[in-house]
């Protein structure tokens, strides 16, 4: 499914935001960018 940028995706990433993220992911400098990218795997896993 892509990933569209609306309230919907902003929830989301509020939301995992929110949440514990991986230490690789945690680091990030883009921590917009990081959550998108596990959103997306979280996607892709689902």
């Amino acid at each position: 499914m892509p990933i569209i940028v609306d309230e919907n995706t902003s929830a989301a990433l509020m939301r995992m935001a929110s949440q514990p993220l991986k230490p690789k992911t945690r680091l990030s400098p883009y921590p917009v960018e990081a959550n998108t990218t596990a959103l997306m795997s979280a996607t892709s896993v689902d």
